[in-house]
């Protein structure tokens, strides 16, 4: 089956990123705010292919572990509330500084002006002259549509992840690589088993890591971890994921996979299907 992800992005923290993820997923809205901790997903399985939907925090603390999600990433939504002057331009920024700088050349891009329930403080014109502007200025960034949406309302969020979904397919390449993608994923993890197994070894009895977690704390079901839960997990914390990760030399002590290993584990890594983690994770 195959694996597209979708990014659901925006530095504006209360602009409703993850209400239009449960919206979406659930068709509810939650009545309650609760911010996005650095990154969430959800999955949704449409024909032959899973959709993976990654809610990336908006603040600015959470970057250095959210920026990785966009190298893999098949699309992205940056969602602004368009009811808030100060969020539109902060989204332009955040197309600038992040987007721009992590997300591959002519990755989907569209924009999601959420909040169209209540009264505009940026025109759909002003919206879309911004993104005829950019769209000459960055011929490897285009922002292919804009889609207004209310998340507390429903409208147009369905369509939007659609249309977005679609444009993704059609632009995902068939790779002329004589490698497969599943197999070069599948070596990888068994790497990261081997490695991890033997740290586990070295741990016992003994206290590891900069939080403290004890060497009885691990991956719970080790033999089902894909190989993108991996760098998920290993890039959120300075756990003994990470310790392996950076053995390996896949990452550098702060979650970033190395240059030279980002277009191998990277392809990889959307290529693998993704089970939740389970039990304790170490």
């Amino acid at each position: 089956m195959r694996v597209l992800q979708i990014l659901l992005a925006g530095a504006d923290e209360r602009a409703g990123k993850s209400s239009l993820l449960r919206r979406y997923i659930e068709d509810k809205f939650p009545t309650v705010y609760a911010q996005t901790i650095g990154v969430d997903f959800a999955t949704k399985t449409k024909g032959n292919y899973k959709l993976q939907i990654w809610d990336i925090g908006g603040g600015v603390r959470f970057r250095s572990i959210t920026n990785i999600y966009f190298r893999s990433s098949s699309a992205v939504i940056v969602n602004f509330d368009q009811s808030n002057r100060q969020s539109f331009e902060d989204m332009k920024k955040y197309l600038e500084s992040t987007v721009k700088v992590n997300a591959p050349p002519n990755t989907v891009i569209v924009l999601s002006g959420n909040k169209s329930d209540l009264e505009p403080a940026v025109s759909v014109d002003e919206i879309e002259a911004f993104r005829a502007t950019w769209n000459e200025e960055n011929s490897n960034y285009q922002i292919v549509k804009y889609f207004p949406t209310s998340a507390l309302k429903g409208d147009n969020v369905s369509e939007m992840f659609e249309e977005v979904t679609q444009m993704a397919l059609n632009r995902v390449a068939v790779s002329s690589s004589s490698s497969d993608p599943v197999q070069t994923a599948e070596s990888l993890r068994n790497r990261f088993i081997t490695a991890y197994r033997a740290k586990l070894r070295s741990d016992q009895g003994r206290w590891c890591g900069l939080y403290g977690f004890f060497a009885n704390s691990q991956i719970g079901d080790l033999e089902r971890i894909t190989l993108a839960e991996i760098i998920a997990h290993a890039g959120r914390a300075n756990n003994r994921s990470r310790e392996v990760c950076i053995n390996l030399g896949w990452m550098n002590d702060h979650g970033r996979l190395h240059t030279n290993a980002d277009d191998e584990l990277l392809s990889a890594s959307n290529s693998s299907d993704k089970a939740p983690l389970t039990n304790n994770i170490g």
